[in-house]
């Protein structure tokens, strides 16, 4: 009979134990559901974690790579021309090497491997080319300053691309 009380009292002290364990496991998961952290989107404190993109198109992030072409290269020098259009809700039409995208300040085309790029009929050349790195296509980040009509740079290890006016800089 004690050995049967002792079994009934172990049981429910392992009950207990389980049920209070799945408990803190359920309190923990709904605090941070929503909270974005499951997806990394935000860090514990609720901001954005910027470290997961490497490029940053209108407060958005984008994961796709930035390229650093160059013997000099110590910050991405090109972001990838569709990745960024995309983000940007701009269309883009490659024919072969030629390309037409729709800017902020009309149609551009370019070849790639150019320096040479086309808004509207006006002739713009950058100290960079357009390149094909594995099927992508780059442009330089001063592309979408001078040729796309927003701004681009490097800070804190990301890219941005803004067209906001008052986030151009």
């Amino acid at each position: 009979m004690i050995k049967t009380v002792g079994l009934v009292l172990l049981a429910l002290v392992m009950l207990v134990a389980f049920t209070a364990c799945g408990a803190q496991e359920d309190e923990y998961n709904n605090g941070n559901e929503g909270n974005g952290y499951e997806n990394g989107e935000e860090n514990l404190g609720g901001e954005m974690d910027w470290d997961r993109y490497p490029i940053i198109v209108n407060g958005v992030g984008i994961t796709d790579e930035t390229q650093m072409i160059g013997e000099d290269a110590i910050w991405p020098t090109h972001v990838p021309l569709v990745a960024v259009m995309e983000a940007l809700e701009k269309s883009v039409e490659v024919d072969g090497d030629e390309v037409t995208v729709e800017g902020l300040n009309g149609e551009i085309t370019f070849t790639v491997g150019s320096t040479d790029f086309e808004v509207d009929g006006e002739r713009i050349v950058l100290p960079q080319s357009s390149v094909e790195v594995d099927g992508t296509i780059y442009v330089p980040l001063r592309f979408f300053r001078d040729v796309f009509g927003g701004s681009a740079y490097f800070s804190g290890g990301n890219v941005f691309v803004n067209t906001a006016a008052d986030e151009m800089h």
